[in-house]
């Protein structure tokens, strides 16, 4: 191999495969993240979230939970939400049905209520120290001292 394919490799494999413990400690840091801006009943760009009926919120207050969208689903949305490992890629779940199609439901409904950060959050100062933290734990990765094997090949014209 020669070192303009050894570096061709080398790019290839370092960028191609980010390696697990990466992966855990990314989906860990959202998993967090995203848990804490619900139990603080903001959107994921940092904005308050629209403030519940009054019905509901004194039904909220009377079973001694925050008088907020959170999301939680009394618990069980929470304690099933996980992330999962891909071949370069982080990907949340329930693993509770009910769970799943509840948040599912009220992710996606169109009332501009979200749980999960989008590419227009990205530039908040509420995403900017998750942002940040995926950016050190890539650059960490692919500035590591790695040792390149190839051969030289001598040429002769003439």
């Amino acid at each position: 191999m020669t070192i303009g394919e050894a570096i061709k490799k080398d790019l290839e494999d370092t960028i191609l495969s980010v390696p697990k413990q990466v992966l855990n400690d990314v989906g860990n840091k959202y998993k967090e993240h995203i848990w804490k801006i619900s139990s603080q009943g903001t959107q994921p760009d940092g904005s308050s979230r629209q403030v519940l009926n009054k019905k509901y919120r004194n039904r909220k207050v009377n079973k001694g939970v925050k008088p907020f969208r959170d999301f939680i689903w009394s618990g069980n949305a929470k304690q099933s939400f996980y992330f999962e490992q891909g071949d370069n890629t982080i990907s949340f779940d329930y693993n509770d049905d009910e769970a799943y199609y509840y948040m599912d439901h009220h992710e996606n409904k169109g009332d501009g209520h979200r749980l999960y950060p989008i590419e227009k959050d990205s530039k908040s100062s509420e995403q900017t120290s998750i942002i940040n933290f995926v950016e050190t734990q890539i650059s960490n990765t692919l500035n590591k001292p790695r040792i390149l094997h190839a051969e030289a090949k001598v040429t002769r014209f003439g």
